[in-house]
């Protein structure tokens, strides 16, 4: 479907399920907008979303340079080389350590998370410099905020778009163009399942789709970490809190506090509508999709200590507690409990 002169155009990544399809739906559904919603097999489209006016849906695999330039002819074929605003939605995370997650693992997920994002955002600059106006809008998480436990690589991939884009405004407020971080609290959608798994709505298969136990013994069957040496001490244990901060991940994302995804896709759409209006003089940058993760996003780099406040010192305390446990669980294992 060819853009109308008087549509806006929006380009999101990651669309087939979650958070991605809720925007390109909240897009779409307002009026006025011509959507590409894009993703890696656009057969996964659902009709909820491909029935809807303004909607195109096209194949785009953020880690390939060569399926981002088709994205970009395309809206220049059809589009007048227009593009309003783009979401960066696209990712997934791999649980674990570094020690336990294999190296190749822990790249793929920069290369989608970090990569993927920048390749997009350096197709589509020269778009929005020329019409002196834009959007760049990066779904990110509270992760970006304050690190987890066992979250090394997911978490480490989020600080590193966050801070590549906390750069990047400077130099694109200039030209129009605003740059804007939303970072989702706990959301109702299947993220928690690939996560668990280490596959995302942008992989799939490989050592991406293996469990948490199967990458572990994949890095011990390579010699630990991937890097030769044997599998390092603690390793295993490392294993067991893990999978107790993913099960406590699960609990939040299900959670009478969780949102779900079309508030947050309501949310990527107002946001971004704000900002074309305003242009890059004003808005925060940091955008919290509810109170909780807002208040992450507010305190977060007010306690250099990174142990006390209101985010850190939570965290501690779930830290030893789980940690505990499994000292617990071990010491009645050897007969040492009661």
């Amino acid at each position: 479907m060819a853009s109308s002169a008087a549509s806006r155009v929006a380009l999101i990544t990651g669309c087939s399920t979650g958070i991605g399809l809720a925007a390109a739906v909240s897009f779409a559904k307002a009026g006025g907008w011509t959507t590409l919603a894009t993703m890696r097999t656009p057969s996964d489209a659902p009709a909820s979303l491909t029935s809807l006016p303004g909607v195109v849906v096209l194949p785009l695999d953020v880690t390939s340079d060569a399926s981002i330039a088709a994205v970009v002819d395309h809206i220049k074929t059809t589009c007048g080389g227009r593009v309003d605003v783009l979401v960066n939605n696209a990712g997934y995370g791999v649980p674990g350590t570094i020690e336990a997650i294999p190296l190749d693992v822990s790249m793929g997920v920069f290369d989608v998370n970090v990569w993927g994002s920048v390749r997009a955002m350096r197709a589509v600059l020269p778009l929005m410099r020329a019409r002196k106006a834009g959007v760049i809008l990066q779904v990110s998480s509270t992760s970006g905020a304050r690190g987890i436990p066992t979250s090394d690589v997911y978490t480490g991939s989020k600080f590193a778009i966050e801070g590549i884009l906390e750069c990047t405004r400077y130099t694109l407020a200039p030209d129009g163009v605003s740059v804007v971080i939303v970072s989702p609290g706990p959301v109702r959608t299947a993220f928690t399942d690939r996560y668990v798994v280490g596959a995302g709505e942008e992989k799939e298969g490989g050592e991406e789709g293996k469990t948490t136990a199967e990458s572990s013994a994949a890095a011990s069957a390579a010699g630990g970490s991937g890097d030769g040496g044997g599998e390092p001490a603690g390793l295993a244990r490392d294993r067991r809190l893990t999978q107790r901060f993913v099960d406590i991940l699960n609990e939040r994302m299900q959670g009478a506090d969780a949102q779900d995804a079309d508030e947050v896709g309501a949310l990527i759409h107002r946001v971004a509508v704000e900002r074309l209006a305003s242009g890059p003089r004003e808005g925060a940058f940091r955008v919290g999709t509810c109170a909780a993760a807002q208040g992450i996003l507010d305190n977060s780099r007010h306690h250099s200590d990174g142990r006390s406040g209101p985010v850190f010192a939570p965290m501690w305390a779930k830290l030893w507690e789980v940690s505990d446990s499994l000292d617990k669980e071990d010491a009645e294992a050897q007969g040492g409990g009661a």
